[in-house]
């Protein structure tokens, strides 16, 4: 299992998970979650359920959700 929070306060951890340091990282964020929350409003779709319905997300945060996607990236290359 990994610690997020290890990982995220070692520069070095860091690097070598995702490909950025902290500051890049830190720098990053606040654009991926503008980004995360315009993509989870769609204007002129009918919702079947209200806001929260459905079952909750493991990875809770915005933060853990681009450390997973920045070490899917780095960690899994496509297949040709």
């Amino acid at each position: 299992m990994l610690n997020l929070d290890r990982i995220l306060q070692n520069d070095r951890l860091l690097r070598a998970m995702t490909g950025l340091n902290r500051k890049a990282f830190e720098k990053l964020l606040p654009s991926f979650s503008e980004a995360y929350q315009q993509n989870q409003i769609k204007p002129g779709v009918e919702r079947k359920r209200a806001v929260g319905g459905g079952r909750k997300a493991t990875l809770r945060t915005n933060r853990d959700k681009l450390f997973s996607i920045l070490l899917d990236c780095k960690c899994y290359p496509t297949f040709d």
